[in-house]
This record gives C-alpha cells, structure tokens and sequence, in this order.
C-alpha cells in the first residue's frame, strides 16, 4: 500500500474518525477506480457508520472484482443479516466457512441465523463448532437460544447456566434464563434473573421488556406497566416495549376505555409516521372470483387462536375463497399440519423482515390481509404498517383496536362490540358478524364427568383463566360468592401456579379480600391437553374474569359440560363471555352487574340436580349451537370479506 490517500484512510479509520477516512478512500478510488482494497475499506466503514445497505453493495463489488477471501463474504453476511435479510446472510456465512471451516465467528452467526429460521439442527452443529473451537459464554448462550427455540428447554436451561458459569456477568444469559424459566412457569427465579440482567445492564431495555412479561403471568399488572414505561423511555422506538405496554394495559382495571384508545392510537400514528407504506396496489372494481384471503399469525399450532381459525378454514368454500396462510411459528405440531391442509398456499415468514414478508403478500396478490395476533407475541404490525395489500383487517387475536389507519376494518359482533361508543374507540370500522367466533373442540377431550359436588358433597368454583385476567376485582366477586355459598371451594389452575412464590403472593392477596386459604387449591401447569381438560371434572361452576373475559378457557369448559357464570362488561374484552354464551345457546348464564354475577353463581349451586343434567346434555346442546356451526359461520365470514370489498 503505497498511495498516499489510502493510507491516510486506514490511519483515520483506525483513529475512528469514519468520514474523513471515508473521503480519503473515495479520493484515492479517483486515480485506482478497481482497487479492492479501498472498496472493502469503503464497505467497513460504511458498516461502521450504521449504513448497512451501502456496505452490502460494496462488499458485493469487492467480491464482483474477484478478491474473494472468507473475512469478506463474512462481512457481506453481517450487512445483509442488519437488513433482515436473513436467508441471503446464511448462504454468505456458509460461504465464507467453505473458505475458512475454523472461522469461529461464522460458526456462531450462521447457528444463530439458522435458528432464527427454525433450522435447528444445522444450528446447533454449528454453534457446538464455534464452542469448541472458543468456548466462551456468548456462543454457550447462542446455544441456549437454540436450544430453547427447538423446544429442548432441559438443554436450553443448561447451555445458559453454562455461559453464566464462563462470564457471570454477561446481562444476556441472565436474561434468556429467565426467559425460559417464564415458559415452565417458574416465574420467582425468572424476575430474579431478569433483576439480575438489568443490575449488571441498567440499559438493557429487552431485560425491563421480560421482567415485565414475567410480572404480567404472575398478575402484577401494575408493575409490569411501570416496568414497560421505564423501558419506553430507554428505547423510544422499540416496538417490542410499546406493543408489550399496550398489551399490559388490557389487562389493567384502572384504565379505562378512552384511555386504552389513546394509547393504541398514539402507537398507530407513531408507526406509520415514521414507516412509508409500499405503493398502492391496483385494486379491480369488481369482486375478484374467488377473493384472496391471506391470514398472518405465530400461532397456527396448538393455540386458542387455532381452536377458533380451524373450524372458518374448514368451511370456506374455495370456489369464493383462497386461503393463503403467512405463518411464523418456530415449531410446528400436528395442527400446523391440518391448517395447512385448509390452505392453498402456506408461507412461512421465519427469517423474512417485514419488507421481505411484504413483498410476498405482493406477489400472491392479496385482496384482503387479516391479522390475526394484535399486538401480543410474535405479531407482524409491521407488516400491517407496509400495507402490501389493497385491503386490511384484523380479527381473533386482541381485544382491542390496533390503532393503525392502515388496518381498515376489524371483524366482531353486536354483543361484543355494540353499535355506538365502540366503533368511536377503533381505528378500524368495525364489521359485525352473527357471532364472531366459532370453535373447534380438542379432540382430546375427554367426556364430561358428573359435578364434583354429587360426591364431595360441597360446591367448586373454578378458574383455568391465566393469572394476568385475575383482577382486585374478580377476588372480591370471589370472596363474596364463598362467602354467600357455605363450605363451598376454590380451585384456581394456571402455569404460574406452579411456582412456589406465585403461590404465596396470590395467596396473600386473596387474604386480604378475606378468602380463607383453606378453602383454595391452586394447581400448575399439566403436560397434556387431554389432562388438563380432564380437571374440569373436579369444579362445579367456573368463573369467567370480569375485565377480561376467557375465550379458548370459556369455550373449552362449556364443552367439558361446566357451566360459565360471566359479567357482561363495558368493553370487547369484558364482553367476549357475553357472546360466546348467546352463541352457544345459554344466555341464562350471563350477569349483567356484579350482584347478579353474585346471585346467578350461587343460584347454580344451589341446584345439584340442575348442574348434573347441565353436566350430562351441554355437550350436546353446544354441538347443536351456532357456536360450533363451522358452515354457517365460514358462509357468515365470506359474505362479510365481500361487503368489505364493495365498501368504498
């Protein structure tokens, strides 16, 4: 290297002074137009300064001039995987390991790329490669990570207690211990390791986001807000901190509906003032024969979304309809498999950026694009935000507006959204169909069991209902039914519950409304579904939460033949009881005021005879129901895809 304004770019560079060092090279490419050398000068420093496109086109002309060396294309790899660009860093990481099979670095990038695409067995070859040949704590939480998005949580648990073994220090291991330790529900050691990730990273703004989630299943819901609104103002624009923020705020009884409207609208504008949506697609005047519908969802597995999309995808007529489903779901199970099966096209997004998945949704040429997740975990709002299709929805997944101008119409019903004062706290017009829900039962349900109280000779409330639904005021609702009902018992039963500290703080809150522990069991998590379906044989009566109602839990102990006692609220989540049981045909097992939920609750246990025939025939009298109806209800669906469409 003997040009002068080359060498004064690598002295600047090294200096950190990026664009003086950047124009040197330039100056100098003016006399040596092929020099490779400056150019992949160029593409560090372009990496450096944050401009990742810029730097994948000039490590691509490097290349395209023929130097070709594994440092390179694994620099290429890392400004395409800052893009999102995920499937073309894996073929340039596996590039640069043709090259160089000992480059430790490619090991772990391409492990961790290749599980973020759900490749997990070539991911963990590569990422025990890159332990072996540096054993440090960053590529054994890699492995952790792997671990851990392959459902292997023994391993994944080992693997990151083996990186705070190597580094104790290392916030991230810490992190993603917890994390997991949340998913068996052992939550009072996951908020200690996510404590612990944010004392040795104050900064660390994702720890602040699972601390929360952690305070969330526990039903602490007022810390987990102000946790999420510390990490808010750590990462203004994380959209992971607001969605979650968002989210928390359904669960919160303290704010009201105005409020929650605000927020998601305040998250809606934000989102679309700073992303460009693509250019409008060209939309035909008439009805497109049959109309595409394109469904974007994580959840197209064993998940109560699925128990309520199966039965519309099994009734669709494909002579109106073409189902195209966009799916991100890391591990799929036996009802990923069926879903399929109703699909004419499946599309997984695990490893495409939103503007990848986009473009997808572009090139299928989408009528309609629904959203099924709202802002709860492994949603797609970015996508929404891109507006790749001429028309856009949401339904099924979340209780509430999603705040984006750009998702036009959000699909309910008269019960759960009444005309009036809802369709003013949406930024979605609001389509109401008969019922808009239809559920699909498990097939692993076992037959309904006689009530429980026949042979204790005592009555049992119950709730399936995650914790996060379990609000100061469904406790009172509850100390006031035990104490209307005498002798009569309380079985709770929710992940979290296995979780000796859970336990104990829920414990100390139902003292305080005056529940006597005594007359409360509190059950975990159960390994299978058929199992957990089969404890509806041990309560009487279930209690829908009042803030926010069950949906799949409702529905699945109907189905169990346990009727559910729910209070029609104010908003669409305090309301989803109130529809499912009109659809279901028992509409006497709705309260409208918390009296009533009182008396009706009390009322039904007071009637053995009542609640046997109840146990013995609501099985079938739902099998009859509108509620299960999958027909009626795809035929209810597509009319209402089509008025859409003629909407102007």
């Amino acid at each position: 290297m003997t040009d002068t304004a080359l060498a004064q770019a690598y002295a600047l560079y090294a200096q950190g002074q990026l664009e003086a060092a950047r124009d040197q090279a330039h100056l100098h490419l003016q006399t040596n137009p092929n020099d490779t050398e400056a150019l992949y000068l160029l593409g560090g420093i372009a990496f450096a300064l944050g401009d990742a496109p810029k730097a994948e086109h000039t490590f691509q002309a490097v290349l395209d001039h023929g130097m070709e060396t594994a440092e390179i294309w694994f620099n290429l790899a890392e400004a395409q995987a800052a893009q999102g660009k995920g499937n073309q860093a894996i073929s340039a990481f596996q590039k640069t390991l043709a090259l160089d099979a000992n480059f430790h670095a490619a090991h772990q990038r391409l492990g961790f790329y290749l599980a973020q695409s759900g490749q997990f067995v070539q991911a963990l070859e590569h990422l025990h490669k890159a332990f072996f040949l540096k054993p440090e704590a960053a590529t054994a939480n890699n492995l952790g990570a792997a671990f851990q998005k392959a459902e292997r949580l023994g391993e994944a648990e080992a693997w990151y207690r083996q990186a705070i073994s190597l580094d104790p220090e290392h916030a991230k291991a810490h992190d993603n211990l917890g994390g997991l330790l949340q998913l068996e529900g052992r939550l009072s050691e996951a908020i200690a390791c996510h404590e612990q990730a944010i004392a040795l990273d104050p900064a660390f703004a994702s720890a602040r986001i699972n601390l929360a989630n952690a305070f969330l299943a526990e039903g602490r819901i007022t810390g987990a807000v102000s946790v999420l609104r510390w990490a808010l103002m750590m990462d203004k624009l994380s959209r992971t901190a607001s969605q979650n923020h968002l989210m928390c705020l359904c669960y919160d009884e303290t704010v009201d509906e105005e409020s929650l409207y605000r927020e998601h609208r305040r998250f809606g504008d934000y989102q679309e003032k700073r992303i460009t949506p693509l250019p409008l697609p060209a939309r035909p005047k008439a009805l497109p024969s049959p109309l595409r519908l394109g469904f974007v969802s994580p959840d197209f597995r064993r998940h109560s979304v699925a128990y309520f999309l199966e039965p519309l995808l099994a009734g669709l007529d494909p002579a109106r309809v073409r189902v195209f489903l966009y799916a991100d779901v890391p591990n799929p199970d036996e009802v990923t498999e069926r879903l399929k099966g109703h699909a004419h096209a499946w599309c997984d997004l695990q490893g495409l950026s939103d503007e990848q998945a986009a473009r997808r949704v572009r090139q299928d040429n989408i009528d309609i694009l629904i959203d099924l997740a709202g802002h709860t975990a492994g949603n797609r709002m970015g996508l929404f935000v891109l507006a790749p299709a001429p028309i856009q929805a949401t339904w099924l997944g979340y209780p509430a507006t999603t705040g984006l101008s750009r998702i036009g119409w959000r699909l309910t019903d008269a019960i759960a959204d009444p005309e009036g004062k809802a369709d003013e706290l949406h930024t979605e017009k609001l389509v109401r169909l008969n019922g808009f829900l239809c559920y699909r039962p498990d097939e692993a349900a076992p037959e309904p069991a006689p009530p429980p109280a026949l042979a204790n000779g005592f009555i049992t409330f119950g709730s399936f209902n995650a914790l996060a639904k379990l609000s100061e005021r469904d406790l009172g609702l509850m100390a006031r039914l035990l104490k209307t009902v005498p002798q009569s018992r309380l079985l709770l039963k929710a992940r979290p519950l296995a979780d000796a500290g859970v336990k104990a703080r829920l414990i100390e809150r139902m003292t305080h409304h005056g529940i006597d522990p005594d007359r409360v069991e509190l059950l975990g998590r159960t390994a299978d579904s058929s199992g957990h379906l089969a404890l509806y044989s041990r309560i009487d009566i279930a209690l829908d939460p009042v803030h926010y109602n069950g949906t799949a839990t409702t529905a699945e102990a109907l189905w169990m033949g346990v009727p559910v006692v729910t209070l029609q609220g104010q908003r669409h989540a305090a309301r989803v009881g109130a529809s499912i049981l009109t659809r279901a045909g028992l509409p006497h097992l709705i309260a409208k005021d918390e009296e009533a939920y009182v008396a009706l609750a009390a009322q039904l246990a007071s009637d053995l005879p009542a609640l046997a025939i109840a146990r013995q025939t609501q099985r079938q009298k739902i099998s009859a129901s509108p509620f299960l109806d999958a027909k009626a209800f795809a035929q209810d669906f597509t009319q209402a895809m089509e008025k859409i469409w003629a909407a102007p």
